[in-house]
């Protein structure tokens, strides 16, 4: 029997090409420390910045506002921890991942204030009971871009919106909108937004954190001055360029017309017979 798998939404499998491109990474053809001053170091720095650059072409932002991450529960994690401390307040949905959801919880028993807000019949959020549940105190809005359950989009430009009136920072966990619909930085108004590579036909164990220049994000890990001491810790160089394969892999997709039809072929397999 011929399996086929419909669960890219948990994970996806690595693609041909994002495998070949990684692959030196992996061996003893390429393998040095991106911090490294010497020519090894300088091919694995090279690389990194490449895909620096490629990833925030996907998200359209500056290669600089781009910090990489393990995953879409770190970058979570580091929006909220990085943001919040006792006495603010964080406004998310119900309906966030475990990420946002239990790190929101912890952040309540260290003496923040959470308000979560619920979603229609429809899976989807009004953006007005945001506006209404916003405090003094308001530091941080967490709602994320597409749902890993019902794939619902959030309206994230009217979240932007309103995050931006009321001067406060806004988070969009995109983790499973990346390379499927198209991501526009400034017109979603976000100051810190979440991706992980294994939903978008990279590795598991890498992803990214867009975070907007000038965001007092604070560091959760302590060690050297990586990814501008955002997030302390050598590179996964191979994680890396295979992250930033994908996200020009996407690009074409978008260009070419391939995502849109992949979104047809999964719309017609919705319908009934």
């Amino acid at each position: 029997m011929r399996r086929v798998y419909f669960d890219n939404n948990a994970s996806s499998p690595v693609l041909p090409p994002i495998f070949e491109a990684m692959r030196p990474w992996l061996s003893e053809e390429r393998f040095g420390n991106p911090s490294s001053i010497h020519h090894s170091g300088q091919e694995a720095r090279s690389a990194v910045e490449r895909s620096r650059e490629s990833v925030a072409k996907l998200l359209g932002c500056r290669a600089a506002e781009v910090v990489f991450t393990s995953g879409g529960t770190e970058g979570d994690n580091l929006a909220l921890f990085g943001m919040l401390a006792a006495g603010d307040h964080l406004i998310c949905s119900t309906i966030e991942h475990d990420a946002i959801l239990n790190s929101s919880n912890r952040l309540r028993e260290l003496g923040c204030e959470l308000t979560r807000i619920a979603v229609d019949a429809r899976g989807l959020l009004n953006p007005d009971d945001i506006r209404k549940a916003l405090r003094p105190n308001t530091k941080l809005i967490s709602i994320m871009m597409a749902n890993n359950e019902t794939g619902v989009l959030q309206p994230v430009e009217e979240i932007g919106t309103i995050a931006a009136e009321a001067d406060v920072y806004f988070h969009t966990d995109a983790v499973q909108a990346a390379a499927k619909v198209s991501i526009d930085i400034e017109k979603i108004g976000c100051d810190l937004l979440s991706i992980s590579g294994h939903k978008m036909h990279a590795p598991q164990g890498v992803g990214a954190i867009y975070v907007r220049k000038g965001t007092p994000l604070s560091a959760m890990a302590y060690g050297g001055k990586h990814e501008r001491s955002r997030r302390a810790g050598t590179e996964n160089v191979p994680g890396i360029v295979a992250l930033g394969a994908a996200a020009e892999f996407a690009l074409h997709g978008f260009q070419d017309g391939s995502i849109a039809r992949l979104a047809d072929l999964r719309d017609r397999l919705h319908k009934p017979f």
